[in-house]
């Protein structure tokens, strides 16, 4: 609650009035009064209904010292404090002697409310004790009333400090006997804390010099301190002996609640100072008054660099126009506001996001003061959104992408099938041969980017095996080198020692031509093309969401000097079908299919390139854990013998299922037909003891090929299945790997791999 007090202001410069008003407000005070500028002015307004004087010290104009004079002369107990721009040691001196309450520097004003507290205090104890004087001497027992009846202790000392009179508060106080301590010195009850002083504190006072009020532990009787607030002064006796009257006012309550208080402010300091998170201010312009430690290790300012600054100031400019645009908007309805993102600069000058949180601030007269808020720094979060924002788009286009390859397979294995059987029944030089191996060469061309499509969804075959990457950047380099333009300079910088992989050859060499296509287009005039490869540590990987981390990777890495690119550009890249390039340079998935295969490798892949700089690719692999070498598949060779024996088809495409049976029954077998997995089961147990084997598409209705299988094989587990599917799903290889010994079979298929496929299934029963 703001407490009113009647204050008169002489100032000698402009503004001095308005400053200390201002002080005294915030302080928790109502100053009313006249602000004067000289003695006339002063002494027109001079009054003894006066709390408080602020007399601004600056000599030798009409000032601090002059009005001290004139308060003495006039006998009136107003206390004057006095402030300057600063003080002499003189001038302090001459001050302090003059009466002064207190002596405070215009640029600290912070002590002002107390020491206006304690010179209205020490005024009103003085003049009680002048009341506790007068009555004395007018009467006797006026005077032990008054004294007997003080809440407050009242007390005599001789010159050598013993008591001579205390009053009943003593005792109620302290726990103490007061006539037991009449006739003995003060000191032994002081704490010994506070001993020493105390007892300068007698002399000084005894010697003649005037003591300001003053706190001291006093012990109580049971033990425990309590703490007295002191206003003495010095009695001259009858034969020319000097003594100490004082008033004692017991404020133990209020001293810990301020010890409390200090404590709670230093335990909001600390964690002020110790957060992650920058708390400040700013005032009604938006200006910071106060920012805390934190910033040092959010954007690399020291607070005191970001004083009377605007946080817009520390923004890209498109950032700071929009956020001065809200702040404008919110501080003229005074509104707080909450999670506002904003992209600042660091001192170094690398871009940190901020989410900032703020409150108004009203005085106590309830006039808006600014804004107090605290800064999180929401960098790596909105990272890692990022990362998960692509990771799912990705992952939709992939599975988009696995239902089209599902469908353009079934297409390409009709085209690619009947141009096979047309073929085998044309002589060789029939002239209709040479159309169908077009049509047939194009559907292998269609087949490949169905397969660079699959690659892209990661839902490709991996035959993994353990290989060394520094196997296979020689050779790719020399090929380039007799590719790509001669101004591109290309060059290979290994690792010797480098630890194998476990990868699928041909899909690392697929990525790293890739990845070289895309640096050979960033230099149209040419450039350098470095291939390297070494060990990296997991701290490299911004993606770590695959666990377990292991203790390194193997790194290889693809870097040109080319044209670089945006930020903007840079979160594209991976997408299907998105180029920079013209029309005529365009290629395909690009970048999409070494993105698929780096996932499909359980890999990360990291890209650094800014606009004329250049490019650098890294991809990083877990190291083999000493996975033996697989050996290399035999190539399907031809059939060697005409079959007799019935095999189970199943296909849903009836196009598909039509060129099978032909292909089948045109190298000599029986040919059982079903397009469900329903009618699969029914002819399988109906014929079962004629069936030599089964050739089983997994992409069925009403009943998944799958499910087909595993009840075939609960029936027999010795059937012959072959199952054929474009791609498998991760559920389907695990459910695959429990039901025993199938082959597999890739759609689209060749025929000759096919049937070559029926035949050694069927050579097992016989």
């Amino acid at each position: 609650m703001s407490v009113a007090l009647r204050v008169l202001i002489l100032e000698t410069s402009n503004s001095v009035g308005d400053t200390l008003r201002d002080a005294l407000t915030h302080t928790g005070f109502t100053p009313e009064g006249p602000v004067v500028r000289d003695a006339m002015d002063f002494r027109a307004h001079f009054e003894s209904g006066l709390d408080l004087i602020l007399a601004e010290h600056a000599p030798p104009d009409f000032g601090a010292l002059q009005a001290l004079e004139l308060l003495q002369e006039s006998g009136w107990d107003i206390p004057l404090i006095a402030v300057a721009a600063a003080f002499s040691e003189d001038s302090l001196a001459q001050l302090i002697d003059a009466g002064a309450a207190h002596c405070i520097r215009l640029d600290q004003l912070k002590p002002l409310g107390p020491a206006v507290c304690r010179a209205l205090e020490r005024r009103k104890l003085h003049r009680e004790t002048r009341s506790a004087l007068e009555a004395l001497g007018k009467s006797e027992s006026q005077y032990r009333t008054l004294v007997e009846n003080a809440r407050d202790v009242v007390f005599h000392l001789n010159s050598q400090g013993e008591f001579t009179l205390l009053n009943r508060a003593f005792q109620d106080i302290t726990g103490w006997d007061r006539e037991a301590w009449v006739g003995r010195p003060f000191a032994p009850i002081i704490h010994e804390s506070d001993r020493e002083r105390a007892i300068d504190i007698f002399r000084r006072t005894l010697a003649g010099e005037r003591v300001d009020l003053f706190e001291l532990q006093v012990i109580h009787r049971d033990g425990s301190v309590a703490v007295g607030q002191f206003t003495i002064t010095r009695q001259h006796g009858a034969y020319g002996d000097m003594s100490v009257l004082g008033i004692a006012r017991d404020v133990t309550h209020r001293y810990h609640t301020a010890e409390a208080l200090k404590r709670s402010e230093e335990r909001l300091r600390h964690i002020i100072e110790n957060t992650s998170d920058c708390f400040w201010e700013v005032d009604e312009n938006g200006v910071y008054t106060y920012v805390s430690p934190t910033m040092k290790s959010l954007l690399g300012y020291e607070p005191d660099e970001l004083i009377g600054k605007q946080p817009v100031d520390l923004m890209p400019e498109d950032e700071g126009k929009r956020i001065l645009a809200y702040f404008n908007e919110i501080s003229r309805d005074r509104k707080p506001f909450s999670l506002l993102e904003n992209a600042n600069l660091h001192k170094d000058g690398h871009r940190v996001v901020l989410e900032s949180s703020g409150v108004p601030v009203f005085d106590s007269n309830g006039a808006f003061r600014g804004y107090r808020g605290v800064d999180r720094d929401i960098t790596e979060r909105k990272r890692l959104e990022s990362q998960l924002r692509q990771s799912h788009k990705m992952e939709s286009l992939g599975s988009l992408a696995g239902g089209i390859a599902h469908d353009f397979n079934n297409l390409i294995g009709i085209i690619s099938g009947y141009c096979e059987i047309t073929m085998e029944s044309l002589e060789p030089d029939h002239p209709v041969r040479s159309y169908l191996e077009q049509i047939d060469a194009a559907g292998q061309r269609a087949s490949n980017l169905v397969q660079q499509i699959l690659t892209f969804a990661r839902k490709t075959q991996v035959s993994p095996e353990s290989i060394n990457l520094n196997d296979a950047v020689p050779d790719i380099v020399n090929m380039l080198r007799e590719t790509f333009p001669k101004t591109i300079e290309i060059s290979h910088d290994l690792e010797p020692d480098l630890p194998n992989i476990l990868a699928d050859a041909s899909q690392i060499n697929q990525v790293l031509m890739n990845l070289c296509v895309n640096a050979r287009d960033a230099m149209p005039d040419g450039g350098k093309l470095v291939i390297g490869t070494r060990v990296a540590g997991p701290e490299e990987i911004s993606d770590t969401t695959e666990a377990p981390v292991p203790e390194h990777f193997v790194c290889i890495s693809v870097n040109d000097t080319g044209t670089g690119m945006t930020d903007e550009v840079r979160q594209s890249i991976f997408d299907p079908f998105f180029t920079t390039k013209n029309t005529a340079l365009r290629s395909g998935l690009g970048l999409s299919v070494v993105h698929g295969i780096v996932q499909g490798h359980r890999g990360h892949i990291e890209v650094k390139s800014e606009p004329g700089r250049g490019t650098t690719f890294q991809v990083y692999f877990a190291p083999d854990q000493q996975t033996p070498r697989r050996t290399e598949p035999k190539p399907a060779s031809p059939p060697t013998r005409r079959g007799t024996e019935t095999v189970l088809l199943v296909e849903d495409e009836p196009a598909i299922l039509e060129m099978t049976q032909t292909a089948l029954r045109n190298q000599g077998y029986h040919v059982l037909t079903a397009t469900d997995g329903h009618q699969a089961l029914a002819s399988y147990r109906e014929h079962r003891s004629e069936i030599a084997a089964v050739l089983l598409d997994l992409g069925l209705p009403k009943l998944d090929g799958i499910s087909v299988l595993e009840q075939i094989r609960e029936t027999d587990s010795d059937t012959n299945v072959i199952v054929a599917s474009g791609f498998l799903e991760p559920d389907q290889k695990r459910r695959l790997e429990h039901v025993g010994r199938t082959t597999f079979v890739p759609k689209p298929y060749e025929l000759k791999t096919l049937v070559r496929a029926v035949e050694e299934a069927v050579t097992r029963t016989c």
